[in-house]
């Protein structure tokens, strides 16, 4: 994996800022009859580059998650600033992390590879994986009342597309599919869907909704079980 030198500020900026809330919402996990999985197909395991960050995706039974080692160059005097870190006896303790980051100090620098990792996706109670048309759909529950949904979808290649709900890009024909509910605030667009399985097809067919978010290229398959 290439290392990519960052200050700690930025490094921390990224692990918090990972979240973001998504323009469309569904009201229960999709589609709403599809068939619910409790492990990825074989063929969806393995491990791949993304194309966006250059970060690892491990891709289990249950779970999809990312890692990427980052080599910090940073200062005493910025580390202080933040109150989830602290130096030790050469190891950086970060309260996000459940383990302690060996550091070099020379002077008033600090030097150390910090190892991220990030759970994409974890089948459970809350995490609900569908298949649909060949496609694994992914549900992550937001709150009560709303569902985000993320396509997984296989190429020739066996490599994968990871799809993400974005505005809607004909919201007019969205409306004349299924019912559509505004829960725009000030500067932030939101919508809630809650689709039968024919319109939530249509949804997909006409590219309403999902775009391409990211390109996960195979970089080794899974061991024969």
């Amino acid at each position: 994996m290439k290392n990519l030198s960052y200050s700690l500020s930025i490094v921390l900026v990224l692990s918090f800022l990972s979240a973001c809330t998504p323009p469309v919402v569904f009201s229960e996990p999709q589609p709403h009859d599809g068939l619910t999985l409790n492990n990825f197909p074989m063929m969806y395991r393995g491990v791949f580059l993304c194309s966006s960050d250059s970060a690892t995706v491990r891709i289990t039974n249950n779970t999809v998650y990312k890692e990427k080692l980052y080599s910090i160059a940073t200062t005493l005097e910025e580390v202080q600033v933040y109150k989830e870190v602290r130096i030790e006896d050469d190891l950086m303790y970060v309260s996000f992390m459940k383990e302690p980051v060996p550091v070099i100090i020379k002077g008033d620098s600090i030097f150390a590879d910090l190892m991220l990792s990030d759970t994409l996706f974890e089948i459970g109670e809350y995490q609900v994986l569908r298949q649909f048309k060949g496609h694994q759909i992914l549900n992550k529950q937001l709150n009560t009342d709303d569902w985000e949904v993320l396509i997984l979808s296989m190429t020739p290649d066996r490599d994968l597309i990871l799809s993400a709900a974005n505005i809607p890009t004909d919201l007019e024909r969205l409306e004349e599919i299924t019912l559509v509910e505004n829960l725009s605030s000030g500067d932030t667009v939101q919508y809630r869907l809650n689709p039968n399985n024919y319109q939530f097809n249509q949804i997909l067919n006409e590219q309403l909704v999902f775009e391409v978010c990211d390109y996960f290229t195979r970089i080794q398959r899974p061991l024969k079980m």
